[in-house]
């Protein structure tokens, strides 16, 4: 069960059924009344719909004519495939992982480069932005995604238009706008086998043709499978809870201006990580002392945990809030204008109490973190001035971040007692960029791009011990108050240049270098401590990539097209934490990815398509320490969809759709140690499938969607235990075979 009891999810089911029914009936008596709606092009599952544009990179260029490998993920996928946040995105976006650590701690990395979760103060290196707004927090991965126009993936270097951290990539998300006519959906997926639960619903009321507002909101109501042997409950059980209301006016044709407002809450509670090896039987014996002579360990979904006594179970809770506001001005003479100001503020805690069987307590980590930010961005594009047209502009970038975590290990853990470390890292950013088009001849086009940027980081911690113990003193040493600081400036620039072989090909070449900035590790064993330079071991220094891609792309994106790039990504001072066995040490290496991308679309006929998306990477260490793997970890080095698509008109108003996908991942490390307990995974092909029919003039669809059909069960995230436990490791696993209902209306 769930955070709802069993009467309330029967309500709650009701409820929506009775919705979707309500709005099935009205947009029935609609038809009726206003006659035949004219039937819409055939949908695509794998999206391909050179209507929408690479927005992202602060252009408006179809992803066919964008000079970068570019992966647009269309709102109509998201819903329709019943993808509820971002950490699903690598089942529909190759090239991309997503990793979610315990607790929501997610990070993302792009051929096969991206920040890990151990250390929360890091930004990503895989950029997120939300409507144009950057996100510095892992854990907004976990985010709702709903009533969203599109995601789109931008690899590369990015850092010189994009702006603050976009390092190896970025991820853009674009919520849909106000539009002025009345519109409303609503969906709601049940998943047989866990008993998920997924409601959505948006309606958009036009006030009159200058003004409208909308309103969308989700709720997902998750069951989890990792099943506790001696309580029969299934966990993570996840609830959350989304909504946003927008509004736009429009008083002009040359002005623009939407405003969003949108809340959330994210509940997850219960073990995610349960024994997954234990070669040297110490779990066992430590399980057979404290009374449990049945456990054994296996990567099986299946745990024996119980919480400490007097504690809850592992638990997870976030709420965030955000307020964009988007002006844009386009007068007659060609110029565009925009203003992007932003005000976001999140507060989370977690509890993860990775008990290994009853009665056993051994490690217990607690945290709460507050994040605030306020971005202001003002934009100016130029029309064509001979060859040249320009875009420049400015960002100003404030983020305060609390960071308190505690530590508590008792027997029969060698290492006992307990701490608590505070931590607030204040950081303010100032930047100017531009970037210059330079249309050679018809068919030559040069771009420029160039950021200049200076940052102030400031930091502050302290803790204390709360209950001392063998070595809990000299593993976490208490300080006093401590201040840290840190200044840079830094200058981000690339360059591409673009042919048109034809009116449906392009080649390309591209460069640019990125900077991520440098910072202080949250939770460090003692930041009084000073390397030989005189800096603090809690600080870490900046990263700096540089990305060379040089591809070519045929056919246009909604028919048959092939895509293909070659690219190698040199970081230097790539920001990283080793888990050494008592805490995470923030450090930098120099690393390096290069491969190949491709995409390819064969569609013989309108109603049919097949495609195939893939990435090939090798991502290593450049100088791997003595105990340390060259290869990198999260790194797989192939990755890729397959895909088939159809859509048939089977009467004036029924419309039939399937989809077929297949998901290849090969397999990856988790730690970089040599000596690490957790083995690689395994290589992967996860298939899914999607069946739906729907009425066209009442806009309603049933749909059977099926993921992960072949049932693999392959590791997401796994970690070592702590010294006196070793030989034994933590494992959490993707998602199981899931199918699921879903009925939908769309007017």
């Amino acid at each position: 069960m769930s955070y709802f009891s069993k009467g309330k999810q029967l309500r709650y089911a009701a409820l929506a059924g009775g919705a979707l029914l309500a709005s099935t009936l009205y947009a029935t008596a609609a038809y009726a009344q206003a006659g035949s709606i004219a039937a819409g092009q055939p949908g695509q599952l794998i999206d391909a719909n050179e209507e929408i544009t690479v927005t992202a990179l602060k252009r408006n260029l179809s992803a066919q004519d964008t000079p970068a490998t570019v992966a647009i993920v269309s709102g109509e996928l998201i819903s329709k495939t019943n993808i509820t946040s971002a950490l699903d995105l690598p089942a529909i976006t190759p090239g991309v992982i997503i990793q979610s650590a315990p607790g929501a701690l997610a990070v993302a990395s792009i051929r096969g480069i991206g920040s890990n979760a151990s250390n929360q103060s890091f930004d990503q290196s895989v950029a997120l932005f939300v409507d144009g707004v950057f996100t510095a927090r892992g854990r907004d991965y976990a985010s709702s995604l709903f009533d969203v126009s599109d995601i789109q993936v931008i690899k590369g270097s990015q850092s010189a238009v994009l702006g603050k951290n976009t390092t190896i990539g970025a991820i853009a998300m674009n919520t849909n706008k106000p539009v002025f006519d009345f519109r409303f959906n609503g969906s709601y997926s049940h998943e047989f086998a866990l008993g998920d639960d997924t409601f959505d619903a948006m309606v958009n009321i036009p006030l009159s043709d200058k003004f409208a507002i909308r309103a969308a909101g989700r709720i997902t109501d998750l069951e989890g499978w990792v099943k506790n042997d001696l309580n029969g409950k299934a966990s993570p059980r996840v609830l959350t809870r989304a909504g946003r209301i927008s509004v736009r006016w429009q008083p002009t044709d040359a002005l623009d201006w939407n405003m969003s407002y949108q809340h959330e809450t994210y509940k997850s509670k219960g073990q995610v990580l349960y024994v997954a090896g234990d070669s040297q039987g110490r779990v066992a014996a430590y399980a057979a002392a404290a009374g449990d002579p049945n456990f054994t360990a296996a990567f099986n979904d299946r745990t024996r945990a119980t919480a400490r006594p007097g504690f809850p179970d592992t638990y997870a809770n976030n709420a965030s809030h955000r307020v964009v506001s988007t002006v844009s001005y386009k007068p007659e003479n060609g110029f565009d204008f925009s203003s992007i100001t932003s005000y976001f503020k999140s507060t989370g805690s977690l509890l993860n109490n990775n008990n290994a069987v009853i009665n056993s307590p051994v490690i217990f980590f607690a945290d709460r973190a507050g994040d605030r930010t306020f971005t202001q961005e003002l934009r100016m594009s130029t029309p064509d001035i001979g060859i040249f047209s320009l875009m420049a502009g400015g960002l100003y970038y404030h983020n305060i971040y609390n960071f308190d975590v505690g530590f508590d290990a008792v027997a029969p853990s060698p290492i006992v007692g307990a701490e608590r470390t505070r931590f607030r890292q204040k950081t303010v950013d100032w930047s100017g960029f531009a970037s210059l088009d330079a249309k050679i001849s018809d068919r030559f086009v040069l771009t420029g791009s160039v950021r200049y940027t200076t940052e102030d980081r400031d930091a502050d911690y302290s803790r204390d011990i709360i209950r001392g113990g063998n070595l809990i003193a000299a593993i976490y040493r208490p300080f006093a108050p401590v201040s840290l600081s840190r200044s840079q400036s830094y200058l981000d620039a690339a360059v591409s240049a673009k042919y048109n072989i034809s009116d449906n090909a392009i080649a390309y070449a591209s460069y640019g270098k990125g900077s991520k900035t440098g910072g202080f590790a949250n939770a460090p064993n003692d930041p009084t401590l000073l390397r030989p330079d005189g800096t603090s071991t809690a600080e870490y220094d900046d990263e700096v990539a540089k990305t060379a891609e040089i591809g070519i792309k045929i056919g246009r994106a909604s028919g048959t097209h092939l895509n293909v790039a070659l690219f190698n990504v040199d970081v230097h001072n790539f920001q990283t934490s080793l888990f050494s066995g008592t805490s995470f040490i923030v450090k930098n290496i120099d690393v390096r990815s290069r491969g190949v991308e491709f995409e390819a679309m064969w569609r013989p006929i309108e109603e049919l398509s097949f495609s195939v998306n893939g990435t090939y990477a090798d991502a290593i260490n450049k100088q791997p320490a003595a105990n340390e793997r060259r290869e990198l970890v999260r790194a797989p080095k192939w990755s890729g969809i397959g895909a088939i698509n159809y859509n048939r008109q089977m009467s004036e108003e029924l419309r039939f759709s399937a989809n077929a996908n297949a998901e290849l991942r090969s397999g990856f490390y988790f730690q970089d140690a040599l000596n690490s307990t957790v083995p690689k995974t395994s290589t992967y092909v996860k298939l899914g499938m999607r069946l739906g029919i729907e009425h066209k003039p009442t806009g309603v669809e049933v749909a059977l969607i099926g993921r992960n059909l072949s049932d693999k069960r392959v590791a997401n995230y796994g970690t070592g235990l702590f010294p006196g436990i070793a030989g034994a490791y933590l494992a959490s696993s993707e998602t199981p075979r899931t199918i699921a209902i879903q009925i939908s209306i769309r007017r």
